[in-house]
Order: structure tokens, then C-alpha cells, then sequence
């Protein structure tokens, strides 16, 4: 599922800011506990993919790639599609631009925290399994085509 987690660009930006907390005046253990925090929060990201008619999702956790958990498409019947309202711009002026600003690049850095589009399975029995999160429209659609191409199943709004 489209975009793929871009580690390396995420790599590069942890050790832009690794470097400041590392240049930067202060104690050894607070640096050490600012150095961890950032490669938790940059470094994890979910990768999600439809293959050889299953669906996989990975978490990588601080840039360590976990178990992938596999389900067969077999198991569900429709895709159901979460969409949450974006932070508009009129929210800016209430909560101010700098805020606004920095609402948007987490959601870029951290798309796992909380996404406006969320694509689910739900499986025969019921379980609901999350199929791809983010917060780019156009991914959102590219993917939701994808999951229709592949799978065949209904589209049912949340």
C-alpha cells in the first residue's frame, strides 16, 4: 500500500536532530532519554501491503522491523472506509498558525498517532483489521482502488 515508510528521509532527520541534542549544553542522561524518545517517534512507522492474496502488516519500532502479522483475504467480505475531518485552516486562526503548522507535520512524521483516512477488513466473524492510515487523499484513493481491484469486496462508509 502506497507510500511506503520513507526510513531513509526519516533516518536523515533523526540524525540532523540527534546531532542537536548532541551538540546542544546539558546532562549526559537527559541527552541519552532525548536521543531514545526521537528514534521511537521518528523510526516508527507501519508498512501494510496486499501480497499472494493476503494482507501484511509490519510495524517497524524505531527503525527495528517487527513480525509481520499476515491475514488471508478469505477471511473477510468488504472494505470499510474511516474518514476523519483534517484540521481545516479556519482552525489555524483558533489555535494559531504555529500550532496549526506543527499539526501538520506530525501528522506527516507520525501518520501512525492518528490519521484522517483509515482503511479496514472486516472478517466474516466480525474482527475488523486496520488496512492502511494516512493523511494524503490521494494515497487514500490509489490504495482504496487497490484494495477494490484486488479484493472485490463492497465499500461501506463508517
Amino acid at each position: 500500500m502506497k507510500p511506503l515508510p520513507k526510513l531513509g528521509l526519516r533516518a536523515l532527520i533523526l540524525g540532523a536532530l540527534l546531532l542537536l541534542i548532541f551538540l546542544s549544553a546539558g546532562i549526559w542522561l537527559v541527552k541519552l532519554f532525548l536521543m531514545v524518545l526521537l528514534a521511537f517517534l521518528v523510526g516508527t512507522v507501519w508498512r501494510s501491503d496486499v501480497r499472494e492474496a493476503r494482507l501484511e502488516r509490519q510495524l517497524i519500532l524505531a527503525f527495528v522491523p517487527l513480525r509481520t502479522k499476515r491475514w488471508s483475504l478469505n477471511k473477510f467480505h468488504r472494505i470499510e472506509i474511516v474518514n476523519k475531518p483534517p484540521t481545516s485552516v479556519w482552525a489555524a486562526v483558533g489555535i494559531g498558525m504555529v500550532w496549526w503548522l506543527m499539526w501538520r507535520a506530525f501528522d506527516w512524521l507520525f501518520p501512525w498517532l492518528e490519521a484522517t483516512y483509515q482503511l479496514h477488513l472486516r472478517g466474516k466473524t466480525g474482527k475488523r483489521v486496520l488496512a492502511w492510515q494516512g493523511n494524503s487523499e490521494s494515497d487514500f484513493d490509489e490504495n482504496t482502488e487497490r484494495l477494490i481491484e484486488i479484493t472485490g469486496f463492497p465499500v461501506q462508509r463508517m
